[in-house]
């Protein structure tokens, strides 16, 4: 019994850590606009996907890509 009160308080406690989809969209709007970047809608088959550059693009010889899942990336940069 002590077992099974012990799994669901550590499920409880996991479910509160995890920060909502509208949270980890502010949080993500927020780090682009610290950044000058510009968020923008790409649609991908049945996926409407957001990507974020500068807002001013300049050429490179290197081009850095970033893919998120699922926000929770953000999440643990923004507290580093």
């Amino acid at each position: 019994m002590r077992f099974l009160l012990f799994i669901l308080c550590l499920f409880v406690a996991a479910c509160q850590a995890i920060p909502s989809v509208v949270d980890r969209q502010k949080l993500a709007e927020s780090l682009a606009q610290q950044r000058r970047w510009v968020g923008e809608d790409v649609k991908a088959g049945q996926f409407v996907l957001r990507s974020y550059n500068p807002a001013n693009l300049a050429v490179a010889k290197m081009l850095s890509i970033y893919i998120e899942g699922d926000g929770l990336d953000q999440q643990r940069h923004a507290i580093d």
